[in-house]
């Protein structure tokens, strides 16, 4: 019987070539995993957010922005309902936990970016009226905007102490739409939303350098099957 045998050479090219494939898919495989954990962690915190707001409502609590005079007023609704590990206004600004955990009262962000990185900063304008920390890691704020009475609600779904911190791939915004004595859920970019999808192209862009990309991308990531596969 004749023995087939391999040289040093041939298992060092072998092994050689191994690796190079290795490194170059590996960083692609990892990459997948992450938008997926994005992608499961965004579909939790919508569903928690629309339970809550049906449980809301199924208490007969008036969700319709006339009732909600500020995001401190939401933010005792779903105390209630939320398994909170901390209020952040519980904390004065400055302490450690407090700047871990917390978007900083009305300041430009350099933790956070926009959907397509091209942002050294978000406002937290948007995000600092009322604001908690689940149990499971995720940030979420609520907001009542004096200009124009509108009510947005954010979440972080891995929360502010982890990455990626960008618009649109784990920071998403919600708002609060009146239909009829009630307050509606709607995903951001949705039709009538602040920043409806159709109108503000700039605002889910692979292109766009506005420190507001991102903002419209949560419709996206509701009704696009691929939308974390392709994140910028």
């Amino acid at each position: 019987m004749k023995l087939i045998g391999f040289t040093m050479a041939e298992v060092l090219i072998t092994i050689g070539i191994i690796g190079l494939v290795a490194s170059m898919t590996m960083p692609t495989l990892i990459n997948n995993a992450k938008n997926k954990e994005l992608e499961a962690a965004f579909k939790k915190q919508y569903s928690l957010l629309t339970q809550a707001i049906n449980h809301l409502q199924a208490q007969d609590v008036c969700t319709h922005s006339s009732c909600i005079p500020n995001g401190t007023t939401l933010l005792n609704y779903f105390d209630k309902i939320y398994k909170i590990n901390k209020r952040c206004d519980d904390m004065p600004p400055g302490l450690p936990e407090y700047d871990k955990w917390c978007f900083p009262k009305n300041q430009r962000d350099s933790k956070y970016t926009n959907y397509n990185k091209t942002s050294s900063y978000l406002s937290t304008a948007s995000f600092d009226d009322g604001q908690f920390y689940t149990m499971d890691g995720a940030l979420i704020s609520f907001e009542k905007r004096a200009t124009d009475s509108k009510v947005i609600i954010s979440v972080d779904v891995n929360g502010r102490a982890k990455r990626p911190n960008a618009f649109g791939h784990d920071l998403f915004m919600f708002q609060i739409i009146d239909k009829g004595p009630v307050g509606v859920l709607m995903p951001m970019g949705a039709e009538g939303t602040l920043y409806e999808d159709k109108k503000n192209v700039n605002y889910c862009s692979k292109t766009s350098t506005s420190v507001m990309n991102g903002a419209s991308c949560t419709i996206k990531a509701l009704s696009d099957p691929k939308y974390f596969t392709n994140l910028p």
